[in-house]
């Protein structure tokens, strides 16, 4: 299920645009990047949107509450059940084997990992990330957990290897 692996290495990143977002700051390559999008209204998310086409339908970042994943799963009791105080926590329950739990194997479905070609964990000083590798590559999921215990990021949509790469290797935790 959960599988650790290395954080991908340091890639020099000349020409890259440096995107701060609550406490973390990512580094993205121009040629990767056409341009960001953020909403005026609603949720705040942000938006790669490629060059080849300009449109938005690249991948997207969001801040995450803890409570309202808590509220998600408050029915299920799931939470209350396994312990959970994190958001971490509760990503790392679900990558773990044969709980015969099917209240845990309903949130799997939920969150994309039962459907998952991957399911990989990676750790480095403060960061902790999670990542989905969908069937579907629109679907793929990158949560990054910091030691805010409240608060994750989560980039979804398509996730380039070479993408990838490069957001984990400029990772930085900053304050505002």
């Amino acid at each position: 299920m959960l599988e650790d692996r290395d954080w991908p290495p340091y890639q020099r990143c000349s020409g890259c645009v440096a995107l701060q977002y609550g406490w973390l700051e990512l580094k993205v390559p121009q040629h990767l990047v056409g341009k960001f999008f953020v909403p005026p209204a609603g949720d705040p998310f942000i938006a790669f949107a490629p060059t080849e086409n300009g449109l938005l339908d690249g991948p997207l970042i969001q801040l995450k509450e803890f409570t309202k994943l808590q509220e998600l799963y408050q029915k299920l009791g799931v939470l209350e059940k396994h312990g959970i105080q994190t958001p971490l926590a509760f990503y790392e329950l679900l990558g773990q084997a044969n709980l015969g739990d099917p209240v845990i194997d309903r949130a799997r479905k939920v969150e994309g990992v039962a459907n998952s070609v991957r399911y990989e964990k990676f750790s480095k000083g403060p960061f902790t990330a999670i990542r989905i590798q969908d069937i579907e590559p629109d679907l793929d999921r990158l949560y990054l957990f910091t030691p805010d215990p409240e608060h994750y990021y989560m980039v979804s949509g398509r996730l380039s290897p070479a993408l990838f790469r490069q957001l984990m290797s400029h990772l930085k935790l900053v304050k505002f």
